[in-house]
């Protein structure tokens, strides 16, 4: 809940902030994502493939599994 605060009052008081990432899978996420869209800017998520919920990477502008983040490091 406290992330999801503290995001949108960065949004607010920092308009050179063109991208949040949130790094989890939680569905609890979602609002936020839909706030930050509406917002005007990007919403980048990141999670574990078995446990990241399908309506929250959906939510996301661009969503990332760890697995392959991590896949892709040198």
């Amino acid at each position: 809940m406290r992330l999801c605060l503290d995001a949108m009052e960065d949004l607010d008081r920092r308009p050179h902030i063109g991208c949040i990432v949130v790094v989890g899978g939680d569905s609890d996420f979602a609002p936020l994502a839909l706030k930050v869209r509406a917002a005007g800017r990007r919403i980048v998520g990141i999670g574990t493939r078995n446990a990241t919920n399908r309506h929250w990477a959906s939510a996301c502008d661009a969503f990332h599994y760890y697995e392959d983040v991590v896949a892709r490091l040198p």
